[in-house]
C-alpha cells in the first residue's frame, strides 16, 4: 500500500500497475507516432511545418494557420471570412486537436473510463466552460468533442505527457499567479477561437470535490464578452465522488487509487449557447447552468430534453 501526502491509501493492485503501464506506453505510442508524422512532412513532402510547442502565457503567443473549411470551398474564420491555399490535413492546430482526440479516447478505453455525452454537441470555435473535478476531465471532454485547452503550467512539466502537450496537443499553459501570464493566455485563447478552434477553460481555477462548484473567475468571460464570443457550460460529473483529485494527493496515488476498480463512469453534459456584452452576465449565466447539470446529475436525475450521444471507452 502506497500512502499519498494527504494520507490517502493507494491500493497497488495489478490492474492499477497495468493501467499506469498502459498510460506511459500509449502516451509514448503517440508522441512516436507524432514525431514520425512531422518527420515525413519535413522531409518526405519538403514542407517545414514545425509544431509550434506550447502556447506559454509567459510567452507572446505564436502565430497559426486558421482552421479549414473543406478543401473546396477554402479557409473561413468564425465571422465567415474565406481563405484559400490551405490543406486542412496540413493544418498544425486541426492536426493538434485531432491528436488529443484520438490518445484521450484510447487512454479512456486502457483505463476503463465510460464517458457519457449528453446535450447538444457545441459547434466548433466556441467558448467551452466546465466545471473541475480531476484530470480525467481533460480525456473526456478531449474524446468528446475536437478542441484545445487553457491548462496550468505545471502540467508542461509532467514526465511524458507534459512533453506530448507541450509538443503535440497546442495547449495553452497559463502560471496562475502570474498576472502577465493570465493575461497572454486569455489573447493566445482569442486568438484559438477566432481561427474556429474550441478551446475548453476550468473557471474555477482549480478541482474540486464537490457538490456543486466553485466560484467562476471573470478573466475568460471579460474576454468573452468584450470580443463577442459565444459561450457553452458544461458539467461533469463522476459516479464515483472518489475520482476528484483535490487538495494534496499526489497523482501517482490517486492515479492507483482511482483506477483498481474495474471501470469509472464520467457524465459530460454540454449546455446551451451563451452570448452576452456583460461579463458577470454572461459569467452567472454558465455558473448557474452548471451548478443545476450537476445538481441533477449528483441526485441522478436525468437532464430534460438531453439524449445520449455516445459512449467513449469499455473496460478492458
Amino acid at each position: 500500500m502506497e500512502t499519498g501526502p494527504a494520507g490517502f491509501l493507494a491500493p497497488i493492485t495489478p490492474l492499477s500497475c497495468w493501467r499506469l503501464l498502459k498510460l506511459s506506453a500509449i502516451t509514448a505510442h503517440e508522441i512516436g507516432r507524432c514525431t514520425a508524422a512531422e518527420t515525413r512532412r519535413k522531409f518526405g513532402r519538403g514542407q517545414a511545418l514545425a509544431p509550434e510547442g506550447p502556447r506559454n502565457a509567459a510567452e507572446p503567443p505564436a502565430g497559426r494557420h486558421r482552421a479549414e473549411a473543406p478543401s473546396d470551398s477554402g479557409v473561413r474564420d468564425r465571422r465567415g471570412a474565406k481563405r484559400t491555399g490551405h490543406n486542412r490535413r496540413h493544418d498544425i492546430g486541426f492536426q493538434a486537436t485531432r491528436t488529443l482526440q484520438r490518445w484521450s479516447g484510447r487512454l479512456l478505453r486502457s483505463l476503463g473510463v465510460k464517458v457519457n455525452a449528453q446535450g447538444s454537441l457545441p459547434d466548433p470555435g466556441v467558448l467551452l466552460v466546465a466545471n473541475h473535478r480531476s484530470y480525467i476531465d481533460i480525456a473526456a471532454i478531449a474524446s468528446t468533442i475536437a478542441c484545445s485547452f487553457l491548462s496550468k503550467s505545471e502540467v508542461a512539466r509532467w514526465p511524458l505527457i507534459g512533453y506530448g502537450a507541450r509538443k503535440y496537443a497546442n495547449l495553452v499553459f497559463v502560471e496562475r499567479e502570474n498576472p502577465l501570464s493570465r493575461r497572454r493566455s486569455r489573447l493566445s485563447v482569442a486568438k484559438i477561437l477566432t481561427q474556429g478552434t474550441t478551446v475548453v477553460v476550468f473557471p474555477e481555477g482549480t478541482t474540486s470535490a464537490g457538490p456543486g462548484l466553485l466560484p467562476f473567475k471573470p478573466g475568460i468571460f471579460r474576454m468573452a464578452a468584450a470580443q463577442g464570443f459565444r459561450v457553452v457550460p458544461a458539467a461533469i460529473d463522476y459516479a464515483d465522488p472518489k475520482a476528484a483529485w483535490i487538495g494534496r494527493d499526489s497523482f501517482v496515488s490517486h492515479f492507483l487509487r482511482t483506477f483498481s476498480c474495474q471501470s469509472l463512469q464520467a457524465t459530460v453534459t454540454f449546455g446551451p449557447v451563451l452570448w452576452s456584452r456583460d461579463t458577470e452576465a454572461l459569467r452567472q449565466q454558465a455558473w448557474n447552468w452548471i451548478y443545476d447539470a450537476l445538481r441533477r446529475s449528483e441526485s441522478r436525475e436525468e437532464m430534460p430534453g438531453t439524449t445520449l450521444l455516445q459512449k467513449t471507452g469499455e473496460a478492458p
